[in-house]
């Protein structure tokens, strides 16, 4: 999604374009298409099941995210012994999972509980799932035959953006990395990022 606000003067653009158009926040609980396309329906979420029941502004939401390789990173060897990249490998958003946790809840069951555990469809020839890294697995991605709730891409984005805009706050590792992928700007005040806050000297 691709969003062009005009302006007078460049000092004056807007400084967080995720504010800069309101997304309904009933499109978090819209109906996914694919699912018309699955064999074995999935049980909906006992969690959240409307507006109301989403997080919002202060809330802590722990999220990962995981890729798979749609093109191999090409290498050649140097005269030095040294491997050289001449082309880099080309990733996709896979799995987005997001979790809303409440440290003031007395049973330790109920301090977390998932909010967005979502796979997401790829159009593209898969030319690595990376499972040892992403645990994802040929036909997860599958709509029809997976056993993880499938989406597309915007669909996922959607939410996310929703869940920007309600103004909560994101804790993970390499987020940096992860909301660019997902082509997603956060706002600083809204990141918890564990690269930032936990590090050896000199690395």
């Amino acid at each position: 999604v691709i969003i062009y606000e005009k302006v007078s003067h460049v000092s004056s653009c807007i400084k967080n374009p995720a504010k800069s158009v309101s997304i309904p926040d009933d499109i978090f609980f819209m109906e996914n298409p694919l699912e018309k396309c699955r064999l074995n329906p999935l049980p909906k979420s006992e969690y959240f099941k409307s507006v109301d029941d989403l997080p919002g502004k202060g809330d802590l939401l722990p999220i990962d995210t995981e890729y798979v390789a749609l093109t191999l990173a090409h290498k050649v060897p140097s005269k030095q012994g040294r491997t050289l990249e001449i082309k880099p490998s080309r990733s996709s958003l896979a799995r987005v999972s997001v979790l809303v946790w409440n440290p003031d809840k007395e049973k330790e069951e109920e301090k977390t509980k998932t909010l967005l555990d979502d796979y997401i469809v790829t159009r593209e020839p898969i030319a690595d799932y990376l499972t040892r890294f992403s645990g994802i697995k040929p036909g997860d991605l599958n709509p029809s035959s997976s056993q993880h709730p499938v989406l597309t891409l915007k669909a996922v984005y959607l939410k996310l953006r929703i869940l920007v805009q309600r103004g909560v706050i994101f804790i993970g590792h390499g987020l940096t990395t992860d909301f660019w992928i997902c082509n997603l700007y956060v706002p600083p005040e809204q990141i918890r990022d564990t690269v930032n806050l936990f590090h050896l000297p000199y690395q």
